[in-house]
């Protein structure tokens, strides 16, 4: 099968107009799958800036939004939050922040437990 120039054409306008749509959203084009040049590496590096660049603040925006106006209706002491943890996408960079923190020679076991979010130990507070 062939495609004239004026149907390769109308191709072309449609990819063009969804990368402008996608960006406008804040997706990277490469997540649609159209050819071109892309500003990315690989899908994975894609991915984790769609979501550290797209969802994420989206995602604090909302719940600083209920945070600010939904829960002190109910009880001042409440918050919303989520686990970045949790999310699959950005495992790849936990684990290499895991592994960069852990090969640290210049910072205690308590330091460490703090830079991921842990609470200290006792007894751990010089430099092995």
């Amino acid at each position: 099968m062939s495609l004239t120039p004026k149907d390769m054409d109308f191709i072309e306008s449609k990819n063009s107009a969804a990368c402008d749509i996608a960006l406008a959203f804040g997706v990277p084009p490469q997540l649609l799958a159209i050819k071109g040049d892309n500003g990315y590496n690989n899908m994975q590096e894609a991915r984790l800036a769609f979501w550290e660049e797209t969802i994420l603040p989206l995602l604090d925006h909302a719940i600083d939004s209920l945070n600010n106006w939904l829960l002190p209706k109910f009880d001042s002491n409440l918050e919303l939050s989520y686990d970045h943890n949790a999310i699959s996408a950005l495992a790849l960079r936990q684990e290499k922040n895991w592994r960069r923190i852990q090969n640290a020679d210049f910072m205690t076991i308590n330091e460490k437990r703090a830079s991921i979010g842990l609470p200290p130990l006792t007894g751990c507070e010089k430099i092995s």
